[in-house]
């Protein structure tokens, strides 16, 4: 009777032990117990790596907007300025004639009309250096536009235009974006070059000089960085 009653208290002790056991499963349990840190509840593919791929943001279409944007500003600074700038000239960067040497092409705006451009020889082997030996054909008024295949007589709001288009246009994939902006916020370089292109296949517009006032006829003016001419900005893909 001794013994039973000690059997009775010991079962019970064991018994209220593993009633009260929240662990994980031991003697008392064979059986899995709850799990209470799951890792499936913390699931990788909530932050998938594709977010991020470069797939998602095109880097030359981004250029290509920022350049537009730029742009914008340029055409926001030269408007406040223009008024203090009535007369003015600029000077196209060295172009390669068929038969050898180089020429410039100098074009004066007044009152947002062309008045003259002009059409300089440059000495062959010197196409990186200035103007000269001379005037190979200059023209006013109606004539203006005469000799083809030279930069045409645009103003600063027909650059703007020009590049805008040519921008906007052009494959980013296919073609490196160029901008360069002068302090005025004229448009000094703007156009695009193929990327598959092995030679000189810029396609748009190069000045070198922009100066305010009019076109001196005294001396042929130079072709190099003016007062106004400004920073750079590029891009690519």
């Amino acid at each position: 009777m001794t013994f039973n009653k000690i059997s009775f208290v010991l079962l019970s002790t064991v018994l209220t032990a593993c009633s009260s056991q929240t662990s994980a499963p031991s003697s008392c349990d064979a059986g899995p117990g709850p799990e209470t840190g799951a890792p499936e509840t913390t699931a990788p593919e909530t932050a998938g790596p594709e977010t991020s791929g470069p797939e998602t943001s095109p880097p030359d279409v981004s250029n290509a907007n920022v350049l537009l944007a730029q742009l914008t500003e340029a055409k926001a600074t030269w408007t406040a300025a223009k008024a203090s700038c009535p007369t003015y000239y600029y000077v196209s960067q060295h172009q390669y004639q068929p038969l050898g040497g180089c020429s410039k092409t100098a074009v004066e705006i007044s009152q947002e009309t062309p008045t003259r451009r002009r059409i300089y020889t440059v000495e062959p082997g010197t196409c990186g250096g200035g103007v000269g030996p001379g005037v190979l054909w200059d023209e006013t008024g109606a004539a203006i536009g005469t000799q083809v295949g030279f930069p045409s007589a645009w103003t600063v709001e027909e650059l703007f235009a020009d590049c805008e288009k040519n921008l906007s246009s052009s494959d980013p994939a296919k073609n490196r974006l160029e901008l360069r902006v002068g302090p005025m916020g004229v448009p000094m370089t703007c156009g695009h070059t193929p990327k598959n292109c092995a030679d000189d296949c810029f396609i748009g517009f190069d000045l070198g000089t922009f100066v305010c006032g009019a076109l001196p006829l005294t001396s042929a003016p130079e072709g190099g960085t003016s007062d106004a001419d400004g920073g750079n900005a590029s891009g690519g893909g």
